[in-house]
């Protein structure tokens, strides 16, 4: 009974993706063709691959993805804003002290200000990480289901 309702789910599943795939791409050909060419662009590789190569070049581009995915996630889970709050209380306890030169105080200030425009430009922006996130997660996505379409692989890879 379970194994009919699992398989049920996976069909329906599976079902789900194809339309999606199908409203993206016109097929699931168009749609390899795609990630093997961003493939190529992120890393030079054949522009002419054998069957066994697509996967081996798809798993890659799957594994560059997690990559970018993941750096992508930290910057958009981080709170910029606690940070900013952080360094200037930091900063203003070490540039009250008496016995800091003039200049080097000044200098430390600007460079800590330079810093601080960044952090508070990243804090602006998190709308824009999440955006390439779910972007790149989509990407993600349609790289796994293209590598489970590749029969003599999905069995070793679960």
């Amino acid at each position: 009974m379970e194994n009919s309702q699992t398989k049920n789910i996976q069909e329906e599943v599976s079902g789900i993706m194809n339309q999606y795939i199908l409203s993206q791409f016109r097929s699931e050909k168009e749609m390899k063709t795609y990630y093997l060419q961003m493939s190529t662009m992120i890393r030079s590789t054949d522009s002419h691959p054998s069957i066994d190569k697509e996967y081996t070049i798809l798993k890659k581009l799957c594994s560059k993805l997690k990559q970018y995915y993941s750096f992508i996630q930290t910057l958009g889970d981080y709170e910029w804003g606690k940070g900013i709050a952080d360094i200037q209380k930091a900063l203003g306890i070490y540039l009250m002290q008496n016995d800091i030169d003039s200049k080097v105080r000044k200098q430390t200030n600007q460079e800590i200000a330079t810093q601080l425009q960044f952090i508070v430009f990243l804090s602006g922006n998190s709308n824009i990480i999440k955006q390439i996130q779910g972007i790149l997660h989509q990407h993600l996505s349609n790289v796994t289901h293209l590598l489970r379409s590749y029969p003599a692989h999905s069995k070793s890879e679960e």
